[in-house]
This record gives C-alpha cells, structure tokens and sequence, in this order.
C-alpha cells in the first residue's frame, strides 16, 4: 500500500480533461492535493498510465497522469506538483483571473481566454 506523501482537499469544481487522442470530457474534481486530484468521469474508462490535461476555471492546463481508474473515479498524479498559489487558484475558481485555455495539439490558438465552463463560449467555425 502506497502512503500519500500530501494530504488532500474535498472540493467540488467543474473541469475539462483532454485526453492523448485530443478528446476532451467534462469532470467533476472531488479531492485535490499538490500531487494530483481524484476526479468523476462519465464515458469510457480511462487507462491507468495515460497522460491527460486536466483545465479548469482557475487555471490550467495542469498536465497529469492516470494512476488509477475505478468505474466512474479516477486518480490523477501531476507532472509537476501545484504550488500554494496554484492550489488556491483551483480550489477557488470563481476568484481566479481568467487564463488562456491551450489549443489541441492539431488545433489553431484560441483568440479568448477561459471562462468558467458553464458559461457559454462562442462556437468557431471548421473552414
């Protein structure tokens, strides 16, 4: 059994996580910690191992990797642990400054910063 080497923070904030193939589903972080987020996703499972960006309000993206899927929960680790002021942008969302949101690999830089994701966002046209 591994021992956690940061203590976690029951939260409930609304977030994006792209995965490798550039999809991108919404989730639900229910505990986060400077090393990584426990987080609810609906869809297919995600692999343990898979590297992801996880976008939120307050911030991102905060690259990660699954450490473990279990039905519809999943633990994630970051690649580099969130400082104090990045566990205080994402555990307080709504006071955060908006942040631009990072394009899909294949995609073109988007012209406008993050909104919180139940705002609605104009949708650009595929030429």
């Amino acid at each position: 059994m591994q021992t956690r080497q940061t203590s976690r923070k029951s939260i409930s904030i609304q977030g994006r996580l792209r995965e490798v193939s550039g999809a991108v589903r919404e989730v639900q972080l229910t505990e986060l910690s400077e090393g990584g987020c426990r987080i609810t996703a609906g869809g297919k499972a995600l692999l343990p191992g898979a590297p992801v960006e996880l976008h939120i309000a307050g911030g991102g993206p905060y690259r990660a990797s699954v450490r473990w899927q279990d039905g519809n929960e999943a633990g994630l680790g970051f690649h580099n642990p969130l400082s104090d002021a990045q566990m205080e942008r994402v555990s307080n969302p709504q006071s955060a400054p908006a942040v631009p949101v990072a394009p899909a690999p294949d995609q073109p830089a988007p012209d406008q910063t993050a909104q919180p994701f139940d705002t609605p966002r104009p949708v650009r046209p595929i030429c």
